[in-house]
This record gives structure tokens, sequence and C-alpha cells, in this order.
């Protein structure tokens, strides 16, 4: 039984419709690894989530010895409002914040140059609140949590905003769209 095969045909050219935008230029690997990163941030975000809620114990003692610190009456009650409204306040910031690394990542991605600029005002937001919440008596896994936050952070925005990058999301920013065709011309 042979094998061998037909004629071979040069593959047929590729045709697009008309108006239709031509290939995208390729990712670098700043923007994958960026990407990735941006990722990575997602995780320890919802990381920070579960470990909220798992030093449950030892922020009630935290907060009990800081309220006695002060001079402040520690009641029971006082303790439990204040943790618990704490981890409120923890799970809807961390959800709302999870989300944000999760569309940055998606949408810088596909080289929206709004995100990536998005991705920079949040990442300075954070660092400067990260330094901030490093000055304050948390459990010391959620300040690790914080300073490897920080790092991907920079990690991050540094990718996203070397030449290769930028380079590549001015290209991808200068595609044009598909055309918009109108309505035909004459009575509807």
């Amino acid at each position: 039984m042979s094998t061998t095969p037909g004629p071979q045909h040069p593959p047929r050219p590729q045709h697009r419709p008309p108006g239709a935008p031509g290939p995208a230029p390729a990712r670098p690997s700043s923007v994958r690894n960026a990407v990735a990163l941006i990722w990575v941030g997602a995780g320890l975000s919802l990381l920070g989530l579960v470990a909220a809620l798992a030093q449950q114990g030892q922020t009630r003692a935290m907060v009990a010895e800081e309220l006695a610190r002060q001079g402040l009456q520690a009641s029971p009650e006082l303790i439990d409002t204040t943790v618990t409204l704490g981890l409120v306040t923890a799970v809807v910031s961390g959800l709302v914040v999870t989300a944000l690394w999760a569309l940055n990542a998606v949408f810088c991605g596909r080289g929206a140059n709004w995100s990536r600029i998005l991705a920079t005002v949040l990442g300075g937001l954070y660092l400067v609140s990260g330094v901030l919440s490093l000055t304050q008596p948390t459990p010391w896994f959620s300040k690790a949590l914080v300073v490897a936050t920080m790092l991907v952070t920079v990690g991050a925005l540094v990718l996203l905003w070397t030449r290769s990058s930028s380079e590549w999301f001015r290209a991808v920013g200068a595609r044009p769209g598909p055309t918009r065709y109108g309505p035909a011309p004459g009575p509807a």
C-alpha cells in the first residue's frame, strides 16, 4: 500500500471581507508577562479574602489589644462589631479589587490602552494604601500578602510600560476597526 501523497497545491489565499481589519500585531512577551502578573494579583486578592476570614480570631485579639492600648473599654460587643465591620469591608473591597484585577488582565491582553492607564492608576493607589496598611496592626500573613501584591503590582506596571509594550498598545490602537455600513439610500 503506497502512502504517496497526491499533487501538492499551494495554500489558498485567505480573503477578508471588505473593511475587515488585518491580523493583529503579535503580543510581545512583556505584555504576556504583565498579564500573567495581573492574574497573579487577582489570585493574591482572593487569597487575601480567604486569609481575612480565616484570621478572625487573631484579628479579634489584635483589635482588643489595640482598643486597650488606646484606653478604650473593650467590651465583647465592641470588639465583635469592629471585627465584623472590618471583615465586611475586607470582603466587599476584596471582591471589587479582584474583579478589577481580572478586567485589567483581560483588556490589557487585548491591547486596550485605557486598561493599561487604569491599571497604572489603581496600581499607584494600591501601592500607597499597601504602604499605609503595613503600619497597621494586622496578622503577619496579611502583611506578607500585601508585600507580595505590591511586588506583583510593580512588576506588572513596569512590564506594561516598557518600550515593546507601548509600541504594541499603540499598534493595536491604530488598527482600523470593521467598516460600519449605514442604511441603504432611498426610502425606508
